[in-house]
């Protein structure tokens, strides 16, 4: 998986380097889940500093029990390689994404800072078990 991490850092390296105004013009969204019990810090650890730079962090929490529900849900036989209607067996979600290290690099707070690689990170947790749709948790913050 780090190697695919690699890839993103490579791939925005290269589209700031083709434009100077990137970061004025877009945004770049960095969607994956990581289980495990280092998941979290090991990917965190592979980002570029140019990607911590200017990184904000947005945890969408759910359980383990409901992301199973829709991990099911999205299944549709003949369409396994859509985007859209994909799903894991049950025995590879058990073993990539039953525990994860959230709670413990974030101290379990909802939002704050994280420390990456002496970069300071701000997060916000969006709550999202049962699946609600709000924005409410998340935060404005700026860097102190």
């Amino acid at each position: 998986w780090n190697f695919y991490i690699e890839k993103i850092n490579l791939e925005y390296a290269e589209r700031s380097a083709r434009d100077p105004n990137y970061l004025n013009d877009h945004t770049t969204l960095i969607e994956f889940a990581r289980g495990g019990e280092n998941g979290f810090g090991e990917a965190f650890s592979y980002l570029s500093d140019e990607i911590l730079k200017h990184a904000v962090i947005v945890y969408i929490r759910v359980s383990y029990a409901e992301s199973v529900r829709k991990n099911h849900k999205r299944k549709r036989v003949g369409e396994e390689g859509s985007i859209l209607h994909h799903s894991l067996p049950d025995a590879k979600m058990e073993f990539y994404y039953r525990a994860n290290d959230w709670d413990k690099i974030s101290g379990g707070e909802n939002s704050g800072w994280l420390e990456i690689k002496g970069q300071r990170v701000p997060f916000a947790v969006f709550e999202n078990d049962p699946e609600n749709g709000a924005l409410s948790n998340l935060a404005s913050r700026k860097n102190p």
